[in-house]
């Protein structure tokens, strides 16, 4: 580091009691290189990868040192924490060019009493605010993106404007702007139709039954209706693009309809519900793990989403499950998203990637439609399923272990020639009496043959599977034993 930096440090770290750039002459935001830092008494300046400037907290510092803040112009970021349990921080100055506020960035500052918050701030992660039990007054610039979950919680002082018995705060333009506060003994939510955000949390609440939300809502926050078991009727707004993970979790709700400008739904945002049917429209592009996990009542699913595949534990132990219609856009089933569930068929004819226990304990699963580009099927990806025949193109070079174990209405299969090895405990249990093998199969591994009611065997090749076949596990005996058909 050059000796201007150097001198910039040692200027700095004079402030204890009050942090500012303000006699520090000689320092440029244009010193600090990307991923470089220089410290400010009890504080940390910095650029990230993409250059932007941001304030952080050292570690182990004394907290209550710190009374006065002035962040210096150009700080595009106040990272997580970066003031939290300041508890005699009274002062702060935040300059125009801030744009984030993330998560418990002021959280547990107890004395501070007012903030102003600059007009292009865009962001304020979850609880960022938590705790400030002092704080009277706070304005909120109107263009702001994204309010996270519990921003004001437990800020017991702060002016608010009432409505219907909600709390909110904003600005003069827009005095509903954010939703902040809602009491437990509510059992209808209506929010005012000016609000953007929604930044309470009812979780655990068991007085909520009906949820109206405003229109102009674009996020709906992680976890905020989660354990809300009485929770059964609520409105998705046309306005909105995102439901962030959880956000409707072990609640009742049995019906609901996605809005067409939907882009995300985040893990986990309908797991255990009531659902018995859902539509996942064409906007959406994101669809992450775990959303209908454990919806017992669900039984039909279109998905027009053009996502490229079903994320793992998607409809996990939805055991009412029994029709599910695929874009043709998705090529891969992830681990265990079907896993459990009660269907009868699936047309998978673009799908490539079947994965880990994609099907596994599906008992009715007795037809499923192929691509002829599937090219890997995972550990146990049928095991313990209904499927009765499954064509397997001649491409699929790759079938993992248990993938067709205890599939006992299986009884007869043809092994794609791409195929150079049958895997451990493969057909394990199944019903399976009569299988092709093509000459490329070199090996067969341990229990893959293991308590089946295999008598047939058709090899095509130009002689013997014992000139061809290199390796034959233990526990293969029926394979062994059975009537081996040699064909061209």
């Amino acid at each position: 580091m050059n000796k201007l930096l150097k001198k910039g440090i040692a200027i700095l770290s004079l402030a204890v009691t009050t942090i500012s750039l303000s006699g520090c002459s000689n320092f440029s935001f244009a010193m600090l290189k990307s991923n470089e830092t220089i410290e400010m008494g009890e504080f940390i300046i910095g650029k990230n990868e993409y250059g932007d400037a941001y304030i952080t907290q050292k570690l182990m510092i004394d907290t209550d040192k710190v009374t006065s803040v002035t962040i210096p112009d150009g700080v595009k970021m106040i990272r997580y924490e970066a003031f939290a349990r300041c508890k005699n921080l009274k002062s702060v100055t935040i300059p125009d060019s801030v744009t984030e506020i993330e998560r418990g960035a002021f959280a547990g500052c107890e004395s501070l009493e007012e903030i102003k918050l600059p007009k292009n701030l865009k962001r304020i992660e979850d609880h960022a605010f938590l705790g400030c039990t002092s704080l009277k007054s706070i304005i909120i610039p109107n263009d702001i993106e994204y309010v996270g979950k519990r921003v004001f919680s437990e800020c017991e002082s702060l002016n608010v404007n009432k409505y219907l018995d909600l709390s909110y705060v904003g600005n003069e333009t827009n005095p509903y702007l954010i939703c902040m506060d809602i009491p437990n003994n509510i059992s209808t939510l209506t929010m005012h139709d000016d609000s953007k955000f929604l930044t309470a949390t009812l979780e655990d609440n068991l007085n909520i039954v009906t949820a109206h939300l405003s229109d102009k809502i674009k996020i709906i926050n992680q976890e905020t209706f989660e354990n809300c078991i009485n929770l059964s009727s609520v409105n998705i707004p046309s306005s909105c693009i995102e439901i962030e993970s959880q956000a409707f979790k072990n609640t009742s709700i049995s019906s609901i309809t996605l809005p067409s400008t939907l882009k995300i739904i985040r893990y986990g945002v309908f797991e255990n519900t009531n659902l018995k049917t859902i539509t996942i429209p064409e906007s959406v592009n994101i669809m992450d793990t775990s959303v209908f996990e454990d919806c017992e009542y669900l039984e039909s699913v279109i998905i027009e989403a053009k996502i490229d595949g079903i994320s793992y534990d998607t409809f996990k132990n939805c055991i009412n499950l029994t029709n599910v219609s695929l874009s043709n856009t998705v090529t891969g089933i992830g681990h265990s998203a079907f896993e459990n569930t009660n269907i009868s068929q699936i047309d998978l004819s673009n799908v490539t990637e079947i994965n880990e226990s994609a099907f596994m304990g599906c008992r009715n699963l007795l037809n499923v439609t192929i691509s002829k580009d599937l090219n890997y099927i995972g550990p146990y990806a049928f095991k313990g399923s209904g499927i009765e025949k499954i064509d397997l193109p001649n491409n699929l070079s790759k079938i993992e272990y248990n993938a067709f174990e205890n599939c006992r209405n299986l009884k007869s299969i043809v092994l794609p020639k791409a195929l150079r090895y049958i895997d451990n405990e493969l057909f394990k249990g199944s019903g399976l009496e009569e299988i092709t093998i093509k000459d490329n199969t070199y090996g067969i591994f341990e229990n893959a043959f293991y308590d089946t009611n295999l008598t047939t065997v058709h090899y095509m090749g130009n002689g013997p599977y014992t000139d061809n076949i290199i390796y034959i596990g233990d526990g293969n005996k029926k394979l062994t034993n059975a009537n081996w058909i040699y064909q061209e």
